[in-house]
Order: C-alpha cells, then structure tokens, then sequence
C-alpha cells in the first residue's frame, strides 16, 4: 500500500446543473452564491436569454443597497464568455425613468468612438416582476483581467486617474456645449441634486435638524473650531445671492456613478485600457465635472470613512484651493498619496479648462466648486452613517467655502456647531466602503452564521519594495489554505487587498466585511532570515486572541511562503475551534445552524456520557431541520464509530452500518468537505476496509491541510491498517497544527500507544504519564500504562493501573476490548492484549 498522502484535487466532480431554487444557489464553479434577493430571477434568465451553461459568478465588482454587479462566465443564445452581469430593481414606472438599456443606447450614440473603447456593451436585458438583470461585456475585452481601480496599486492609480480624469472630457465630451445664457448656482446644484434638495424627500434636512440638532435655513457652521458655509442653506436660496454668484455653464454626458469599483483597468499592468462599467446613472445634456466630484469624494470616504473630525479637516483642508501648509503638515501615513491622487484627479479637469475654455477660468473653476459641494450633498443625502454623513457635510462646505472666497462673496463668520448628538448609533455603513465594494448606498454586511474570517495583507517591513511580493505572497498563501478550511467561510482576496497600505482598525473591518475574525502580521527580512508575525484578531472585540512570530532562513521563496502559511493556519484553526467552542457553550435562546452544531461539538469534546448523548440530539436535529448540513451527518457518524470504542455499543455491526450511511450522506452532500472523508474513512476502517479509510483519510487531508484532526484521523488509519511507524510523524504533525484543542489529550494517548506498539516503552510511558487524569483519557491511559508496566513485569504498578481501569469502567474486560478494538492489526491488538492479561484485567466483565 502506498503510504504517500495525497494533496493533489480529488477526482470526484459537482455537477454543473444548477437548482435555480433560493436554496439552491448557484455556487459550484465560482464559490460565490447566487443573491437571495434574487433568486426568482434565476430561471427567467436561463429561458429568456437561452442559456446554456451558468451563469456562474465568478467576482464581485461593486453593488449599492439593492443592485448588485458580478462577472460572470456565461454561454448564452447571443454570447459565451465573461461578462458583467447586473442585478437590480427595475426603473419605477411613476418616475418616468428611462432604462438602462435605454441609457446605454444613448451613450454609446453620443460618443460612438469612446463608448466602443471604455463602455459596457449590452448583451442581454430583461425585467421580470420588478426587478431586472443586465448582461453586458467590456468593449468585447478580457474581463477576467480586468481590476476595479480601488484595487490597484497606487501607481497603477495614479497613472489611470490622470488619463481617465482628462478624457471623461476630451474624449466623451469632446462635443461639449456651453449653457444658454448665465446659470445661478441653484440651478447647477438642482440639476446635479434633483429631490435631494426637497425639504419633504431629503435626508439631509432630517439628518441636520434631527440628528444634529442644526438648523438647516442656518447660514454658518462650526466645525472643529471653524466656520464654513451652510451648504444647504446655500442650495435652496436660504440666504441671499448677489448677481456676481451667476457663470457660464458647460454641458454634456455624465456617467453619474463614477467610483473606483466602476471603473474597471485592463491587463497587463502596461495597458493604458479602461472601462466604466454601470451606466445606469448616465445623463446627456448635464452640467459637465459632476463625475469628477463624485469620483473624489468616493475616494476619499472610501479610505478615511472612519478617521476623527480633526483627521478628515487636516485633508479637507489640504485639498483647499486656498491652503499653503508646510510640508504636509497634519497629513497622517499614507494621506500625502490619498491628496496627491485628489490633486492629480484636478489637475487633469483644469489642463482641459485651460485648453478650452481658458477665457473662462473663473467661471469653469466656479462650477467645479460647485460640483464638489453638491457631490457633499449627495453622500450626506445617502443612508450611510451618520459619521460618513458628516464628513460629506462638512466636504461640501469646504468647497463652497472655496467657492465663496474666490468670488469674494461675503458671509457670516459665525454660527452653532456642528456635531453628531452624543450617544447616536450608526447603524449604516458609509458609501464606498470595503464592505460594499463601491461608492453607493449599502448597509453592513450581517455577521453570517457560519464563522468568518479576513486575513488582510501582511505589511512589508522590511524596507525594500522588492520584498513587498513576499509579503503578499505569504498573505494569499495564508488565504488560500485558509479556505480549504471546510467549517470556515473566508473573504475572498479582491474584498481584503483593498486594504492594502492603510493602518486600519478590526473592528471597523469585521463591520465592513462581515466577518468574526481578523488575521493580520507584517514580514521582515533581514540577510537571508526572514520573520513573520501573524496575529489573530477576534474583529468583534478588536481583542488578539492569538500571535506568533515564524523565523526562517530564506531558502526556496515558495516553499517558505507555503511552510509559514500552513503554520500559521494550523494555529489559527485550532485557536477558532477553542474560541468557537467556548463561545457556544455560553450562547442562551434560540440557535442558528452554525450555533447549534458548535454547541453539539463543546458537549462532544466534554466526553461524558450526557454530554455524548446532548451531542447527538443536537446533530439528529439538525438533520431533520437542515437535512443537506453534511456536517451534522459527518458527527452522527463520529458519535457512532465512538461509542463502537469506548465499547458501549450492544450492536457494533448495526453502530457501524448507521455510521456508514451517515458518513456516505455527508460526502454526498458536500464532498469538498474535509470532516466528512474523515468521517466516512474512519468508518471503513473500523469496518476492516483498510484501502478504502486510508484514502478517505488522505482526501481529509488534501482537502484541508491544516485540519489536526484530518491528519490524526489519517494517523489512526495508517496505525489500525499495522503501518505504526508511518503514523507516528502525522501524530506528530496533529499536535503541531493544534497544541491546545479539546482533543490534544487523546492526541497524546494515540502518540503512546504507537510508541508502545513499536516496542519504545520509555516514550510511550512518557507520554501516557504526562496526560492528567480525566474522562477522556480513561480508561485507555491506564489500560496502556497497565501494558507497558505488565510487558516489563512491573507487575506491582501493573495491578494498580488495572485498578484505575475498573474504577473508571467497572465493566472494562479483555473481552470487551477485543470487541471494541477489533478492526486494529492483528499483531497490535494480539501485543495489547496479552499485556493487559498478564497485567490481570479480566476476561469478562464481573
């Protein structure tokens, strides 16, 4: 028999049929579910469109409250291949909207030659009970290469931005208008603001009166110690203008929607192609540097959402047209490259204003201005949170601030302050956050009853940017195996590297990501040593739960990378089971699955006969309320092959058969899952079907590298089929991925009772001794010191460990051992046996 373990992808295969049922989502192929919200949408795309295959999602682009936007792999009647595929409410009827199918018509009409080269072209449309999907492609490119630009490296971004920022006007606007006749600034605000600005539709007249206890007709504001304008008592005409607030205006398309995860960048890292994606905001004839603004606010929400008051008025104040600080005074970490990016955004809109409207600088840097205060007061119009609501608020007075100085208007220089109330909660998250992917209106993603974790990108310490691929090479090893952690859900790699670079709280990311846990570290090299640490964060509390440091000389970079990431994985999945379990034995009240099936696992791990016997309520219950759990069949299957050991079964064929039939169910109904190949590879070897545990086993093990338990499972395979000494180092490799989990003492009892069987009775003596007295160990501790002391005619010592046995068990015999133990190796069971005879346990139970 081959003793090799096998770490290569198993053979067996999902089929690709998708249920288009809510439970059924369809998320073989690309790992992401189709969305609850809509699921009814699924078989009316498969009939309308003739699809073939999938769709299949294969990322997340971006998605604001209700709309949602993937790629997908699709083979359809009209197109095969990866396309952006848009999920959202369809246009309401009462508001006279025009489609996006419209929109997208009218903007590749107006700019055929940019549309072809930047635009989405639609594929597929349709409605269906008020909701609509779209299916479009990215000029016919490569999506699958293709990065949101709020993922990129900063040169990457720096470089998009500059070329993006100039051709929005030089290119799609190159046919650009200017206005009739002189337009007040009302007039601009309205048209980029529409019902915003309505006292009876607007958030922020609720937001400033309610929230902030701020008059919104008042006309100043005091903010960390100064003034600005009342933005919105500026918009609605609440104070008075004078006629040299007038200009003339230019017009033409805006996109309406113009955020980093909208735009998506082309591959290789050299291409200069680009592509805005989700025209479903996109105007002809509006006032022109909207999207500018909007990109500019977007941004910076997206990177300082959650900074103080005095942080947020640093940059703000940085990114004043009237501001001459000394050398990036106030400016935290990375903020001088967040400004830069501001600057560079600008410097490209008024290169275009020099070259075309240059005779009117004023007036085009005038709307401008007024374009970044109305995008103010779009964000602080959204249902984010109050905090992101007042950042916009005071970014929109800022600008007009700016605005009022350049045309030298005068204004009062004192009014109330302007805070959030003390004790408000903020329930929403801000618009361009991590947890929505995009600039838009989107809540928290809810804790999901499954645990979950982020691992974010481990810093490069070292120094040297050319180490910064070791770094993100250990993170994504860290994530990949991480993954295959089968009772673990883990954030996708295009979700976390968005953090890259900044100095971020667990906290605010486990309420951006939705996950229970953080992993985070830094890498340093130094010579040919390198050093990582990595920290395991509990995002809830922002307490660390676990840390270790890794030093290792720097030999082969990708095997280094591997041995340090499956170290640390081991680690942290044993630190999550502890965590998980001792979190479940204290939940009260009603259960979810995931809380159910930890708290069957804390009374699992207890090994006494009522905690055994809890176990097995909880997980029968489950499969009678979530029947396609694989996990709960996996433990039914567990629970069953233990009482088989530990000799409580009246029927070891029947115990056993009910276990097969669960383990089989388990692996059918998930069979990526490690726990059940460990499952069903224990049974069959307790059934004699050596061949077929082992390679169950080793499945266990490929499937999750970093599961202890896979690798003991594996381990006691290996041992019961009479290849002892191949056992001993998976023994060993269990205990190094999980030092302190509930099941180490029996780790260590597997561990002496190899060691006996290879005759090193010093060794396993030791390690018997070492494990104190309890449950779970006993009787099999002293049944194994009773062998070791009688095989070494200890006999005295011998009796006495035979002793505690019966005190533990009564009704232990040779004869129930040999019932319970029969699928171990003849030679093995035979050595144990006699040595336990000699040692005096009883033939039969008295």
């Amino acid at each position: 028999m081959d003793r090799r373990i096998h770490t290569t992808p198993h053979s067996r295969r999902k089929s690709l049929h998708v249920d288009s049922s809510p439970n059924n989502a369809p998320d073989t192929h690309s790992g992401i579910p189709w969305p609850e919200a809509y699921a009814d949408l699924l078989a009316v795309i498969e009939e309308q469109w003739e699809v073939e295959q999938g769709p299949f999602l294969t990322r997340r682009l971006s998605g604001k409250s209700g709309a949602q936007v993937f790629a997908a792999d699709i083979a359809s009647r009209d197109f095969t291949g990866q396309a952006i595929l848009k999920l959202d409410a369809a246009p309401d009827p009462e508001w006279h909207e025009q489609s996006e199918a419209e929109r997208h018509r009218l903007a590749f009409e107006s700019a055929p030659e940019y549309a072809s080269r930047h635009l989405p072209r639609l594929l597929h449309t349709l409605e269906h009970d008020s909701k609509m999907a779209i299916l479009s492609s990215i000029a016919g490119r490569g999506l699958e290469y293709a990065t949101p630009w709020h993922l990129c490296a900063y040169d990457r971004q720096l470089e998009t931005i500059r070329r993006v920022a100039g051709e929005l006007l030089g290119d799609w606007n190159s046919g650009y208008s200017l206005a009739d006749g002189l337009q007040r600034p009302r007039e601009l605000l309205e048209s980029w603001l529409g019902h915003r600005l309505d006292p009876n539709e607007s958030r922020i007249h609720a937001f400033l009166a309610d929230t902030c206890g701020f008059s919104p007709n008042e006309s100043t504001l005091a903010f960390e110690g100064h003034w600005y304008p009342n933005p919105l008592a500026f918009a609605t005409d609440a104070v008075d203008l004078p006629d040299k607030v007038q200009m003339r205006s230019v017009k033409g398309f805006q996109h309406g929607d113009f955020h980093g995860f909208n735009l998506l960048i082309g591959a290789p890292a050299n291409s200069a192609e680009y592509f805005l994606i989700d025209l479903s905001d996109y105007q002809s004839d509006q006032f022109l540097f909207f999207d500018h603004a909007y990109f500019e606010l977007n941004h910076l929400l997206f990177g300082r959402e959650h900074v103080d008051d005095t942080h947020w008025e640093s940059i703000v104040d940085h990114l004043s047209y009237f501001h001459h600080p000394k050398e990036n005074q106030g400016l935290r970490g990375d903020d001088v490259g967040l400004v830069e990016l501001i600057t560079a955004l600008r410097r490209a809109l008024l290169e275009w204003v020099d070259r075309h409207e240059s005779n009117r600088l004023s007036y085009m840097e005038s709307q401008y201005l007024l374009a970044r205060v109305a995008s103010g007061l779009n964000f602080a119009n959204k249902p984010i949170s109050e905090r992101s609501r007042r950042k916009a608020f005071v970014y929109a007075a800022s600008n007009l601030k700016d605005y009022l100085k350049i045309l030298n208007v005068e204004w009062p220089k004192h009014g109330p302050a302007f805070s959030i109330r003390e004790g408000d909660r903020e329930s929403v998250e801000p618009a361009g956050s991590f947890s929505s992917q995009m600039g838009a209106t989107h809540t928290n993603p809810p804790l999901p009853d499954k645990p979950a974790i982020a691992v974010l990108p481990f810093e490069n310490m070292s120094g040297d940017a050319d180490q910064e691929y070791f770094a993100d090479g250990v993170t994504m090893e860290i994530l990949t195996t991480l993954s295959r952690t089968d009772w673990l859900m883990v954030i996708s790699r295009s979700s976390t590297f968005g953090y890259k670079g900044q100095a971020v709280d667990p906290k605010r990311v486990s309420r951006e990501l939705g996950v229970h846990y953080i992993v985070e570290g830094d890498v340093r090299r130094s010579g040919d040593r390198v050093r990582v640490t990595a920290r395991l964060v509990d995002g809830r509390s922002g307490h660390t739960i676990w840390t270790d440091r890794y030093e290792r000389a720097m030999t082969d970079v990708f095997d280094l990378q591997d041995e340090i990431a499956q170290a640390i994985v081991g680690n942290i999945d044993s630190e999550l089971k502890v965590t998980e379990l001792e979190s479940a034995s204290r939940r009260r009240g009603d259960l979810t699955v995931w809380e159910k099936f930890h708290r069957g696992l804390w009374h699992f791990f207890k090994f006494t006969e009522s905690d055994t016997q809890r176990t097995r309520e909880l997980m029968a219950e489950l499969t009678r309320t979530a029947p396609d759990f694989a996990l709960a069949h996996s433990m039914l299957a567990v629970l069953d092959t233990r009482n088989v050991l530990r000799g409580y079964a009246d029927d070891r064929g029947k115990d056993l058969a009910h276990a097969l039939e669960h383990a089989e169910r388990a692996v059918t109904l998930d069979d990526g899952s490690s726990l059940a190949h460990f499952a069903l590879g224990r049974v069959h070897t307790m059934l004699g079907n050596y061949e077929e545990g082992v390679s169950e086993c080793e499945l266990a093990v490929s499937l999750n590298p970093s599961s202890s338990l896979a690798y003991a499972s594996l381990a006691m395979a290996l041992f019961n089929s009479g290849h002892a000494a191949d056992a001993l180092p998976l023994v060993d490799t269990s205990i190094r991925l999980s030092p302190k989990g509930p099941g180490m003492p029996l780790k260590l009892i597997a561990k002496a009772w190899i060691h006996y069987t290879l005759g090193n009775l010093n060794e396993a003596e030791g390690f018997a001794r070492a494990i104190p007295s309890q449950f779970q160990t006993d009787p099999y501790r002293w049944l194994l010191l009773a062998a070791i002391c009688a095989h070494e005619n200890r006999s005295e010592e011998a009796r006495a460990a035979i002793a505690r046995v019966l005190e533990a068990r009564s009704d232990m015999s040779l004869a129930l051992f040999r019932r319970s133990w029969q699928h171990m190796a003849p030679a093995y069971l035979d050595k144990m046996l006699g040595d336990l005879a000699k040692a005096g346990l009883p033939e039969e139970s008295t």
